[in-house]
């Protein structure tokens, strides 16, 4: 038989699995006669706490948790979550210490409160992924419970691990500038992820510092659909069939990179003879293609030590001096941009 959870318990009971998790630990602001009531619904059940939620209890949990809130279609197949659970697998077993992940899915319209979170499983909490508007027990957790040791990754936050994709892109300007390049276009995706805000920002910072010829028509906006390929293709064949038109161009994602050299073959071009490619992404990515692409990359393993460290502090009662940390990433020439 599965085990009874808090949620189920909730779900009985009408409220909150906070607010359950309240009830049975003797903690928070709960009537006496809700408290009976969900102490009853708990015992019909057969309710049976969990172990680490007893730890918590009696302040013993030096447990480290990690929710990875990401679209569960993406995370096999592009960006640096799968390298961001490695990572942190590997060095809390390396700290000797307990973990617990949990996935969560911002796209599937519930309301709902991690587990991990909700159940106690944990001491602190590392979390990677945009939160999401209609996520709003989940923001109204954080919003009530700013003691709670809980450190962002890659969004920003009150404690918080960011790539400092802006000065990632000034640094991919300069090189192409160097091969020659001075009409550079650009495909970026939804402007409220932080990732991509911060690499437009870099885009328009670079391209005016370095004196670098812009098209509002060399832009590309993804709008993160999955049904328009098409789109993207008459995006790539107008700015490559266009009498002034760029040498070279920069993608916000690998998924967006793989797919313009895609476009740019159909048309009969060459990369990088005809169009030069820098991504930004993982090497894992960039090199599951050939060409392998140009690419600037985050240092996940970095990320995760310096996040880990500051999570510690925090579990302790610490303050750490800074609150948010820039991790430079690092451009890796390959195969896809040559001089103009």
């Amino acid at each position: 038989m599965a085990r009874v959870g808090l949620k189920e318990i909730a779900k009985r009971a009408g409220v909150s699995a906070v607010t359950v998790s309240a009830a049975l630990n003797g903690t928070g602001r709960v009537s006496e006669k809700k408290r009976r009531e969900i102490m009853s619904i708990a015992e019909r059940l057969k309710y049976q706490p969990n172990t680490l939620a007893q730890i918590l209890k009696s302040k013993r949990n030096d447990s480290i948790g990690l929710i990875i809130n990401d679209d569960p279609a993406s995370i096999p197949g592009s960006g640096i979550m799968n390298e961001l659970v490695m990572c942190f697998i590997k060095q809390c077993e390396a700290l000797n210490r307990k973990y617990h992940i949990e996935f969560v899915d911002p796209l599937n319209g519930k309301d709902e409160l991690p587990d991990i979170i909700s159940s106690g499983f944990v001491g602190g909490v590392l979390c990677a992924g945009y939160i999401c508007e209609h996520q709003t027990r989940f923001k109204d957790w954080l919003g009530s419970h700013s003691n709670f040791p809980f450190v962002k990754i890659e969004e920003p936050y009150d404690y918080c691990l960011r790539t400092d994709l802006v000065n990632g892109m000034l640094n991919a300007l300069k090189y192409l500038k160097q091969q020659g390049h001075t009409k550079v276009a650009l495909h970026i995706g939804p402007l409220h992820y932080d990732f991509h805000n911060l690499i437009f920002r870099g885009y328009k910072q670079g391209t005016d510092v370095l004196s670098m010829q812009t098209d509002e028509k060399w832009i590309y906006y993804d709008k993160s659909k999955r049904d328009d390929m098409v789109d993207k293709f008459n995006w790539t064949k107008s700015i490559m069939s266009g009498s002034e038109r760029p040498t070279a161009m920069i993608c916000a994602g690998m998924g967006a990179s793989r797919n313009i050299i895609n476009n740019l073959y159909q048309l009969g071009c060459k990369v990088p003879d005809d169009l030069s490619i820098i991504g930004f992404g993982a090497a894992w990515e960039a090199t599951a293609i050939f060409p392998h692409i140009t690419a600037v990359e985050r240092d996940v393993s970095g990320m995760m030590e310096k996040a880990i460290v500051m999570l510690q502090q925090r579990m302790k009662g610490d303050f750490p001096t800074t609150v948010e940390n820039w991790i430079d990433p690092k451009l890796v020439i390959r195969n896809t941009v040559c001089p103009v």
